[in-house]
């Protein structure tokens, strides 16, 4: 048996015993915890060489019936596991209280301070890079205070309270900095309107860049032991193995606020350096919760509400990856009454789930491919189907004639734009009739970022500008360009919005379809009509004043030429 002689705590802690000849070690129910390894256990066999800890005491395990190896000190790295395994260890009803010097602190800085303080410190540098970034932020985008963030894990499990350290503990230690760090990454997050986060090992330091609108942003350069302890201390809370350092890994965890739930999908890749970690921030409270509040013309939200209303139909959307297109669908499917009609989707991955419909995750492992699931589906009597994308000819198909059977079919295709996307499902093998008489309106957007209302300034556009702009230059003298400030993260801009190009199955496009699929037969029946480019959606921003040339031309400059 293995004691430890404390007052406080139990005397038996853990027991090994010889079973068939291998070697249990069981956990005799301690208040400290048996780990091996660093992980916590209730019973498993031994190996020469592994860790056993209780509290504070370690022991490393030697078989006499093993072959030995060199003898090896016991690795520093251990401890520095240990602690953040007992920073994020649950939290139970009354297992937690404020830790000293936290008092009514609602900043992240001032409890950093607070924390270095006690240890009669100054803050380290990275604390202060964070936080520089943050609170240059204007103050209407802060949706979240530091003290309000919990950490949940992937099984649900409150691992860290809001603004709370466990008790009997040893503040300031390294699993506690680690915790702390990872808070406050993730309240920058928050703040500056991030969708990832990067954690790159570099030679001697850890470089921690987010991605703002679309583009990434230098947030701060953390000390080789910092990164190492916020990517364990993240893995502890995806439940994955934190000895793995040269395998791909990937996990998920949520963290909580006063009034809303945030969920993070993250993937560790090995790299010459360590562990390159990416945290994909999943905030559903961010993306519009209506289609009118996607910012589409009022003639193209009239057109695509409508298919919500229909019992049977194909709507289309394409575009690149991270233009929006899942944004668009969901807010499509919000406007379809729920409960009087079947809703299901399949998605690669599901990123948010919405209420009152049926959402399966798509696994290429398990066999589950949107072919297959797509062909279940068909038989679980639904109204309404949102297929996250066409990939292949069967899925193609069996989309298009769910469509012609009294099904609404939303789904995506990668295209660059609406014509485009008509001969993508051609290559794909589907007949042009299928494609003619399934389709009923394909949508094509992008997203474009908006100039910053503090920096920009005023210019004259150039002959080249006013020859591309053309009539939407008409009536105007001076377009915007940005400059970048502060508040932008010198980026020049803050925020993005939709541009929409919306095509219309005619009978005079079908015709074209069926007997003369060109792009030139195309272009020359719709844009007799209303069509309007995404390029011409972009030089309408830019003559307002809300885009600039160059951001316009990034976006849709090659779409229509």
């Amino acid at each position: 048996s293995v004691i430890v002689r404390d007052e406080r705590s139990s005397r038996f802690h853990c027991l090994i015993e010889l079973k068939d000849g291998r070697y249990i070690l069981r956990d005799l129910e301690s208040r400290n915890g048996t780990r091996l390894n660093g992980q916590k256990i209730t019973e498993a066999e031994l190996h020469s060489g592994d860790v056993i800890r209780v509290g504070s005491t370690k022991i490393r395990f030697v078989n006499p019936g093993e072959e030995q190896a060199a003898a090896e000190p016991i690795p520093l790295e251990g401890s520095e596991q240990d602690d953040i395994y007992d920073e994020l260890a649950p939290v139970e009803d009354d297992d937690y209280l404020l830790g000293e010097g936290f008092d009514d602190i609602d900043d992240p800085l001032t409890a950093l301070q607070a924390k270095k303080k006690s240890r009669h410190d100054s803050l380290p540098s990275y604390a202060q890079q964070i936080m520089d970034v943050v609170d240059a932020v204007p103050h209407r985008e802060r949706m979240v205070e530091f003290d309000e963030l919990s950490l949940i894990d992937s099984t649900g499990i409150t691992r860290h309270a809001a603004n709370q350290q466990k008790t009997g503990k040893r503040r300031g230690g390294n699993g506690s900095e680690a915790v702390y760090v990872l808070k406050l990454l993730l309240f920058a997050c928050f703040r500056c309107r991030a969708t990832d986060l990067h954690l790159e090992p570099k030679r001697s330091f850890f470089n921690v860049r987010i991605r703002v609108d679309g583009f990434l942003v230098n947030l701060a350069k953390l000390p080789p032991a910092i990164g190492n302890r916020v990517e364990q201390a993240v893995k502890v809370l995806c439940n994955l193995d934190t000895s793995q350092h040269r395998i791909v890994q990937e996990g998920h965890f949520s963290t909580s606020t006063n009034d809303r739930r945030v969920d993070y999908r993250v993937s560790f890749t090995p790299s010459v350096n360590g562990q390159n970690m990416v945290i994909r921030v999943l905030d559903a409270s961010i993306a519009p919760s209506s289609l009118n509040r996607l910012g589409m013309p009022r003639y193209m939200y009239e057109k695509v509400r409508k298919i919500s209303r229909q019992d049977s139909g194909l709507l289309m959307v394409c575009g690149p990856t991270g233009s929006g297109k899942t944004t668009t669908l969901y807010a499509v499917l919000r406007e379809i009454d729920r409960e009087q009609r079947n809703v299901i989707t399949i998605e690669d991955p599901v990123e948010f789930q919405i209420e009152g419909v049926t959402q399966l995750p798509v696994s290429e492992e398990r066999g589950n491919t949107f072919s297959t699931l797509l062909r279940s589906v068909l038989r679980q009597d639904p109204d309404v189907l949102l297929v996250g994308e066409i990939r292949d000819l069967d899925t193609a198909k069996t989309a298009m004639q769910a469509s012609m059977t009294g099904h609404v079919v939303l789904t995506t295709v990668h295209a660059r734009d609406t014509i485009g996307s008509i001969f993508r499902l051609i290559d794909l093998g589907v007949e042009p009739y299928l494609v003619a008489n399934a389709l009923n309106m394909v949508l094509a957007q992008r997203l474009i970022r908006r100039l910053c209302p503090h920096c920009k300034k005023p210019v004259k556009p150039s002959p080249q500008q006013t020859m591309a702009m053309g009539r939407f230059l008409e009536g105007v003298n001076e377009i915007m360009v940005p400059v970048g400030c502060r508040r932008c993260l010198s980026t020049g801009f803050v925020g993005r919005q939709a541009i929409f190009e919306l095509l219309l199955f005619t009978d005079e496009l079908r015709d074209v379809v069926l007997h003369q699929p060109t792009i030139q037969a195309m272009r020359k029946v719709i844009t007799s009509g209303l069509f309007t480019t995404l390029q011409q959606s972009a030089w309408k921003l830019v003559a307002r004043g809300e885009t600039s040339y160059s951001e316009a031309e990034r976006v849709a400059g090659t779409v229509d030429g």
